[in-house]
């Protein structure tokens, strides 16, 4: 998302980039907000009634996903005289622009900026043994499996001869070059030699996007292992996901050291932001919107610290929100 003017107090201007940036402002705007955007509307020309284009303010309503695109429904409150009035529906797709007047939360605000980092970036993951292979995709703030392949008559002696390896990686070949086109980049990992078998027989397309690395298992797990281990962020740069699972597990170390160099639970952390005691502070996204969230978020961010969300969309993020949503590392210790 790019943020074309941020103002609290008046008119904010956003162009949607990503689709994960729709999320975004799926979850910010709320029934009684007021949207403006250029649209097409019926309008009254030389006795005549067409569709031309006008920018149009409506308050909202109702907000929806309709496919991939955003729904906003609301009455119009603003329009050119022309202009019939009544109630109007926007679509919103990437590279659309729009502005919103509304009272932004601090959390909202926080989502807002956090979006402005997508670069809509996606990562097809594979993760491969002699028997199996899980292949997911990417984003900056989630990951999906899109398919899980298992080699006939795989055992727990692996069995299956000639034949059948030629058609477990015929079977996983397709699904790369399936989904070749909508990734930038293509880890394969696994335990074995199996990937660097299955690289080989890729055509020259689906190489130039590929990186080999190593993983200790396939499954759920070793998706997560190839997050961990920091792969994407060597193909991709610092994408969010994987920030945020290392993290999660940087905060899991400190507390199982008992370092006193982290605060997790509300109270506790409250006490830590009285005591401008917090560097980084984690929300998860599910507690956002809690009123003492927002005053702990804006404490925080008036004392210098940063507010990072964790998304519940990935397994770090589920294992963070466990421990309650929130926890924070200290500049100090407290106690």
């Amino acid at each position: 998302m790019q943020i074309l003017k941020l103002d609290v107090k008046d008119k904010t201007r956003v162009k949607v980039n990503t689709y994960e940036d729709l999320l975004v402002l799926k979850s910010v705007i709320k029934e009684g907000d007021v949207v403006g955007k250029r649209d097409f509307r019926t309008v009254q020309a030389e006795g005549a009634r067409e569709k031309k284009p006008a920018y149009l303010k409506i308050k909202v309503e109702r907000v929806e996903m309709e496919g991939n695109a955003l729904k906003l429904l609301g009455p119009i409150v603003e329009a050119p005289e022309d202009v019939t009035r009544g109630y109007h529906s926007f679509r919103l797709k990437e590279n659309d622009v729009i502005d919103i007047w509304k009272e932004w939360k601090t959390s909202e605000i926080i989502k807002l900026k956090e979006a402005s980092r997508y670069k809509g970036l996606r990562v097809l993951i594979c993760v491969i043994d002699e028997r199996e292979a899980d292949i997911a995709i990417a984003t900056e703030i989630d990951w999906k499996m899109v398919a899980t392949i298992r080699k006939k008559g795989g055992g727990k002696d692996y069995g299956g001869g000639e034949e059948e390896n030629r058609q477990f990686i015929a079977s996983v070949r397709k699904v790369l070059e399936e989904h070749e086109k909508d990734v930038h980049k293509i880890i394969l990992a696994g335990p074995g030699f199996k990937k660097d078998e299955l690289y080989d027989t890729l055509p020259d397309s689906v190489k130039a996007k590929c990186m080999v690395e190593s993983c200790s298992v396939t499954g759920v797990t070793g998706i997560n292992e190839v997050i961990k281990r920091g792969y994407l962020d060597r193909v991709m740069g610092d994408m969010k996901l994987s920030e945020e699972t290392k993290l999660v597990e940087k905060l899991l170390e400190e507390i199982a050291k008992e370092s006193g160099l982290v605060a997790y639970g509300i109270e506790e952390v409250e006490k830590a932001a009285e005591m401008m005691a917090i560097e980084k502070l984690l929300v998860s996204d599910k507690i956002m919107d809690n009123e003492r969230i927002e005053k702990l978020m804006k404490k925080v961010e008036e004392g210098g610290g940063k507010v990072v969300v964790v998304h519940s969309t990935h397994d770090a993020g589920k294992m963070f929100e466990k421990l309650g949503g929130v926890a924070a590392f200290l500049r100090f210790r407290i106690e």
